[in-house]
């Protein structure tokens, strides 16, 4: 079990203020510490589990604006996670107003949480792009103008009156309404403000496999969109369906090689393979990630660099043209509704070559075993390899209608090397890198 504590900077509706729990010596800030069976990885992915709790400790209903602190150790299996947020509705209770003359004098009995206090006020009183608060998300009253445009417009399109609206992330609401359930996103991340009007065009040309907004606001990059069921990571589900997610997933891919590049403007290009040599250089020399692993590990992938520009000629001069790609193509991206796949959150979506997609999910994929099942280690990882084989060899087959399927298998360990380069691009973690090295390694 993980222990995860979770703690609040409360903001003043109007004023440069924090609401903090007074002590004899010194301030607090309120919150509580729970449980959680699994690894977390970050701890802001769990404000489904968090956040009713925090707000039973203020006493009053609460938004989340964004988090100035997580931390997590996996060897104690402890987490923290520091939270800015909004008031909704009622006033808080058990603790007081303070602003910031006060927490600059005053002492606080995590001293780190001073620092914070500090600087998130320091940001309001100075109206300067401080991290906490920068996006719209991030801002007091945003809750408000969301709510607004959200019950304008689904009953504008013919839903009926909203009944309730609750937060499960910081820039994602689950809407209710008399008749069904929607999701507010607000993509205002900088690599994902694309994705209301990628989703909108995909959902629009593949309505089998990508659900289509209910609406969209471009300029604002909001979208609503109907619930689609639960997830793939979901312990009951069906590993068949990872097979027709391949499938479908790939024939979609093969049609969009036909239209792609008038989403040019739309969608990423970071990705695009005749720029990936220059990103990867650059990655090798630049990267902050370079800082998380040892010199020895910096030098073998600068040294290995040669050969990453051999895999991007071979898959330049391949039959295999470059498609539509998601990005971050694994289980918790994938719905099933109907028996049927729905692919979704499409903010990291670019231009690429189309086989790094499956690269990824195969990565990620991991068996559910049934209730109470004593399989071993080694019968567990048996079975993993033959769902990843299955998956691959139904992905590849979409392909034949490019190349045999000899050619193709020669491309895929191309593809496979070029697929763990793609996710160290875009994914600040040093075991990324580590993969390259290692398939480097036992593969050339």
């Amino acid at each position: 079990m993980w222990d995860i504590d979770v703690r609040g900077i409360l903001l003043h509706p109007t004023e440069a203020k924090a609401w903090l729990t007074p002590g004899p010596q010194a301030y607090r800030l309120p919150g509580f510490t729970f449980t959680h069976p699994e690894d977390p990885f970050l701890p802001n992915q769990l404000e489904g589990a968090w956040f009713p709790g925090l707000q039973n400790v203020y006493g009053c209903l609460l938004y989340v604006m964004g988090h100035v602190a997580e931390w997590k150790d996996s060897k104690s299996r402890r987490a923290r996670v520091v939270c800015v947020l909004g008031i909704r509705e009622g006033c808080p209770t058990r603790g007081e107003w303070v602003d910031i003359g006060a927490v600059s004098s005053g002492s606080f009995a995590v001293s780190e949480h001073g620092g914070l206090v500090r600087r998130t006020l320091s940001g309001l009183a100075e109206g300067s792009d401080e991290p906490a608060l920068q996006k719209p998300w991030r801002r007091r009253g945003w809750f408000a103008q969301a709510a607004d445009w959200i019950e304008r417009e689904l009953p504008r399109l013919g839903y009926g009156p909203v009944t309730e609206i609750e937060q499960r992330r910081s820039a994602i609401l689950r809407v209710h309404t008399e008749q069904e359930v929607f999701y507010f996103k607000a993509a205002e991340d900088p690599w994902n403000t694309r994705e209301p009007v990628v989703a909108d065009v995909l959902g629009t040309r593949y309505p089998c496999l990508i659900p289509r907004p209910v609406s969209i606001d471009a300029s604002r990059h909001w979208m609503l969109t109907a619930e689609f069921g639960a997830t793939l990571e979901d312990p009951e589900r069906d590993e068949e369906m990872l097979v027709q997610v391949a499938r479908a997933y790939g024939q979609m891919q093969l049609d969009s090689a036909a239209w792609i590049y008038d989403l040019a403007g739309t969608v990423s290009l970071d990705f695009d393979l005749n720029r990936l040599p220059s990103a990867m250089e650059e990655y090798a020399r630049d990267s902050p990630v370079m800082e998380m692993l040892e010199p020895e590990e910096v030098s073998a992938l600068q040294r290995h660099l040669p050969i990453l520009h051999d895999c991007v000629q071979q898959l330049s001069d391949s039959p295999i043209p470059q498609t539509i790609v998601h990005g971050d193509l694994g289980p918790y991206n994938i719905a099933q509704r109907n028996g049927k796949p729905l692919i979704f959150d499409w903010g990291t979506a670019g231009i690429s070559f189309p086989f790094f997609d499956i690269v990824e999910l195969l990565h990620r994929v991991r068996l559910n075993p049934p209730s109470g099942d004593s399989q071993s280690q080694a019968l567990r990882q048996r079975n993993l390899g033959e769902v990843r084989s299955r998956i691959r060899t139904a992905y590849l087959s979409v392909w034949t209608a490019c190349a045999p399927l000899s050619e193709l298998e020669k491309l895929w360990a191309g593809a496979e090397l070029l697929g763990f380069v793609s996710m160290a691009l875009h994914l600040p973690f040093p075991w990324f890198p580590r993969r390259v090295i290692r398939w480097i390694e036992d593969h050339v």
